[in-house]
C-alpha cells in the first residue's frame, strides 16, 4: 500500500538522490585507478563512487515502481504522449541548451565547458545530440534517455511481470548485463531496477518491511561503499543493484525527522535541479581551479555541491516567476502551481492531512478540481473548515519520475 508515509520517503529520497548526482558530478571526479596514496582521495572516491552511485539506481527504481502503481503499461499511447512532454521535451531542451551555451562559449571566451564539439564527426554529433551510443552533451541526461527506453518498453517488462515474473526478472537480468541488447539501453543495471520496482508495485509489496533493518542495511551499504573505495574497484554494477533496497531501508531513519521533511519539502525542485547542474557546475569550476591549490581543490569538492543546488533552487524560483507556462513546458509540465504548493504542505505539515497520497497518472478534471480546492482552503488558512475536501484525495506523483 502506498501510503503518505510512503510518499514522503520517495519525496525525500527524490532530492537526496539527486543531489548525490550533483555531488558525483563536481570536479576533479575522482577515480578508482588514479589514488595518489593520501587520504582525501579515498574519502572524495568514497561518496563519488560508492555512496552516491546510489543515485541513478534508487530513483530508477522509483521510477518502475510508480509506473507499474498507476498501470502506466497498460495505457500505453496515452503513457508515451504524457512522456514525451515530461521526459522528452526536457531531454531536447537542456540538452540542445546546453549545447548552444558551449557553442557561445567558444565564440566569446574561447573555451569550451566540456568536449571540443568541432573536433567530431557526424557520429560524435550524433551522439552529442541525442545520446544514441553513450552519454549527450550534457551528460546526467542520459539518465533521461534510458527512462524513455524503458518506457518504451513498458508494455512488455508489465506483461513479464503479471505473468512470469520471476522468470522475467531472469530474462531481463541475463539480457542485459550481458549487453545483448548493444546500444538500446546504456546502462546495463536500469532495467533490472525499473523491473524491480513494477514488481514492488505489482505485487503490492510492503515496503516498510525492511524498516526494522534500516541500520543493518545502512552498515551494509556504508561498507560497501568503503569496499569501492579502498580496494579501487572500478566495476560497480553490483553496487548499484544492491544500492536501492539497502538506501530505501536506510532511509526509514531520516524520513520522520525534520531534516527528511526539510527534504522531502525540496523534492518540487529536484528535477530542475538534475537538468541543469552540470553547466554550472562546469562554468564554475572554470573560473575557480585555475586559482585554487590542491587544499583548496578539496574545499570546492565540498562546497561546490551547495553552491550549485542553491543557485538552481534560486534560477528555478525566478525562472517559473518570470515566464510560468515557457517554464512548465521546458521542464516537462510537472509543477502545476496549485498542486505543487498542496504536496510542499502535506510533507511539512503531514499531521494537519490524515490521508493524502500523491498520484498525477490520472489527472482527471474531478482529481484536478479537488485539488484546486483544497489548496485554495490551504492557503486561505480555512482548511480546518473543510476537512471532507482530502478524505481520499489522491494528486499526481507518477509524472515526478525523478
Amino acid at each position: 500500500m502506498k501510503n503518505d508515509a510512503v510518499s514522503r520517503r520517495i519525496s525525500m529520497l527524490r532530492f537526496l538522490m539527486i543531489f548525490g548526482v550533483v555531488v558525483v558530478h563536481t570536479p576533479p571526479t575522482a577515480s578508482v585507478y588514479e589514488m595518489d596514496g593520501t587520504v582525501w582521495p579515498y574519502i572524495t572516491s568514497f561518496f563519488q563512487n560508492g555512496v552516491f552511485k546510489a543515485g541513478v539506481p534508487v530513483l530508477t527504481m522509483i521510477s518502475g515502481f510508480l509506473l507499474f502503481f498507476s498501470n502506466g503499461d497498460q495505457k500505453y499511447f496515452e503513457l508515451l504522449k504524457k512522456k514525451a512532454a515530461s521526459l522528452l521535451i526536457p531531454f531536447m531542451v537542456f540538452n540542445f541548451g546546453h549545447i548552444a551555451l558551449q557553442l557561445v562559449l567558444r565564440l566569446t571566451t574561447g573555451r569550451w565547458l566540456g568536449e571540443d564539439l568541432f573536433s567530431q564527426n557526424l557520429d560524435g554529433w550524433m551522439n552529442s545530440l541525442f545520446s544514441l551510443r553513450g552519454v549527450p552533451e550534457n551528460d546526467p541526461l542520459h539518465f533521461l534517455r534510458e527512462l524513455i527506453v524503458l518506457l518504451v518498453l513498458a508494455p512488455i517488462f508489465g506483461l513479464l511481470i503479471r505473468r512470469i515474473p520471476v522468470i522475467g526478472l531472469m530474462t531481463v537480468s541475463i539480457f542485459f548485463l550481458s549487453n545483448t541488447d548493444g546500444y538500446l539501453i546504456n546502462r546495463s543495471d536500469m532495467p533490472i531496477e525499473f523491473y524491480i520496482g513494477g514488481l514492488a508495485a505489482v505485487y503490492k509489496w510492503n515496503l516498510e518491511v525492511l524498516d526494522k533493518f534500516s541500520y543493518v542495511s545502512l552498515t551494509l551499504f556504508l561498507g560497501a561503499c568503503a569496499v569501492v573505495s579502498l580496494f579501487q574497484i572500478g566495476s560497480i554494477t553490483w553496487l548499484r543493484l544492491i544500492s536501492p533496497l539497502l538506501v530505501w531501508s536506510a532511509a526509514s531513519l531520516l524520513v520522520n525527522k525534520k531534516i527528511g521533511s526539510w527534504m522531502a519539502s525540496l523534492s518540487i525542485y529536484s528535477f530542475f535541479i538534475y537538468l541543469t547542474h552540470a553547466p554550472l557546475m562546469r562554468m564554475i569550476w572554470i573560473l575557480c581551479k585555475e586559482r585554487m591549490s590542491t587544499h583548496n581543490i578539496a574545499i570546492f569538492t565540498v562546497v561546490a555541491p551547495f553552491v550549485v543546488t542553491i543557485l538552481c533552487i534560486y534560477i528555478h524560483k525566478n525562472a517559473r516567476a518570470f515566464a510560468p507556462k515557457l517554464f512548465d513546458w521546458a521542464t516537462g509540465a510537472r509543477e502545476q502551481s496549485k498542486k505543487y504548493q498542496l504536496e510542499s504542505y502535506v510533507v511539512n505539515q503531514p499531521e494537519r492531512i490524515s490521508q493524502l497520497q500523491v498520484l498525477t497518472q490520472n489527472s482527471s478534471k474531478e482529481n484536478d478540481s479537488l485539488a484546486d480546492s483544497v489548496s485554495e482552503s490551504i492557503v486561505s488558512g480555512s482548511y480546518s473548515e473543510s476537512p471532507n475536501l482530502v478524505d481520499n484525495m489522491v494528486t499526481v506523483s507518477d509524472a515526478k519520475l525523478i
